[in-house]
């Protein structure tokens, strides 16, 4: 049996909503996990809201991500659990439908931005800790959205992990120019430095890892946002406190 659930409705195993104000306008997809399409407990179809029709969907039919209506990691508000790869061919992750790539939705500014990618997420703690770039990119690539070298910020990468079962709110900002690349990861110090270069392959955004690589996410995502432009520092602070207010997140 399928169900549609969308902004919060009230239905069994949904939370009220636990959502403290809004996320600037003008992002260019935006998926929060009270907004699916399940059958059973299995999310089919995880919708934007942006406008945009940048609906993803389960990579393998037979499997996919699971729903939890009310997490108490997120504030009693709905959250998707991805359980990487199992067996090398049940893919959990989810995926735009074709022709949807990267390009599309972080904007035609290419490998030098601008872009503003924020995200809610915590690493299931039984397993190893894990890197931030397993949640977005596409089929070829495990961190398309960074510098290939791993070294493009100031005080660390986008690529590095952090202990199991943390709880984050992320976001990354980058554009051409001396001090433009942004990484805020809650509780930790800003990293900043130059606008790098990142790449694309040129297939379907994917969520929760990609499949060449066998690179997968385990663990709970709440939200995802992104924006074909670089924020002010303004529209950063209000994009900070949306998560903070509405998932109990301390930047």
């Amino acid at each position: 049996m399928t169900n549609l659930l969308t902004g919060m409705m009230a239905a069994a195993g949904v939370s009220t909503s636990n959502y403290v104000g809004d996320p600037p306008s003008g992002f260019s997809a935006r998926w929060r996990a009270d907004d699916v399409t399940l059958s059973g407990s299995i999310v089919t179809s995880w919708n934007d809201t942006s406008g945009n029709g940048y609906h993803l969907e389960r990579w393998d039919t037979d499997y996919g991500p699971t729903y939890t209506g009310s997490d108490s990691n997120f504030n009693n508000n709905p959250s998707i659990k991805f359980g990487g790869d199992m067996g090398g061919s049940n893919f959990y992750n989810m995926k735009t439908a074709s022709g949807v790539t990267m390009t599309t939705i972080f904007g035609a500014g290419g490998s030098a931005g601008p872009v503003t990618l924020a995200f809610v997420c915590k690493h299931d703690p039984t397993q190893s800790s894990f890197s931030y770039s397993q949640i977005v990119g596409d089929y070829y690539g495990d961190c398309d959205f960074k510098q290939d070298s791993d070294t493009q910020i100031t005080g660390g990468s986008f690529n590095s992990p952090i202990g199991s079962g943390v709880k984050s709110g992320v976001y990354w900002q980058n554009k051409a120019g001396a001090g433009n690349q942004i990484l805020q990861v809650s509780g930790q110090t800003a990293a900043t430095g130059a606008g790098a270069s990142w790449s694309y392959d040129g297939y379907q955004m994917l969520i929760g890892g990609n499949n060449q690589a066998s690179f997968y996410y385990f663990g709970w995502i709440a939200e995802i946002i992104i924006y074909p432009t670089y924020l002010s520092g303004g529209d950063i602070t209000t994009l900070k406190n949306y998560i903070a207010n509405s998932y109990t997140i301390t930047w």
